[in-house]
Parts: C-alpha cells; structure tokens; sequence
C-alpha cells in the first residue's frame, strides 16, 4: 500500500508520483494461524488490527516534504520493526 493509496482512502488527494515508488516490508504475526479459544484468535486480530493502525498512523505522520528518499525509506524499515 502506497502513500498516495492511503491519502486517497483516508478521503485525501492522492498525489500522483514519477520514479520508483518505495516499499517496505511490514510483517505482522497471521492472525488467521491461531488456533485456540474464540478469546484467543479474537486477541490475535486484534493484535494484528492495533500493529498495522499503529504503524499506518506513524507512516502518516512522518515530515514527508523535510526527508530525502534515503531517509524516508530508513524511517519507513524503522515503522516495520516497531
């Protein structure tokens, strides 16, 4: 999912870009995998739900416009390990 993808899902203009679009890797433990009581695989999408909202939140908070590509592709790998 692309920056310009989640302005236009959060109701913003997306904005369109030429070049190489940067990604990054963002793993999170399968929630589907879990196997155990309903309270169990309920906390396991949970989890997965509030790591990925906590992530897309810091990615977009990030001061775009002030970082250079090298920079913003360590500070997105950093939101990843988090």
């Amino acid at each position: 999912m692309s920056y310009e993808h989640l302005r236009g899902v959060m109701g913003g203009t997306p904005h369109t870009t030429t070049g190489q679009p940067m990604t990054a890797h963002w793993g999170i433990p399968d929630p589907a995998a879990v196997a155990g009581t309903p309270e169990q695989i309920e906390k396991a999408f949970r989890d997965a739900y509030l790591m990925l909202d906590r992530r897309i939140s810091l990615f977009l908070n990030l001061p775009l416009q002030a970082l250079d590509n090298l920079a913003i592709k360590k500070e997105i790998d950093n939101i990843g390990r988090q």
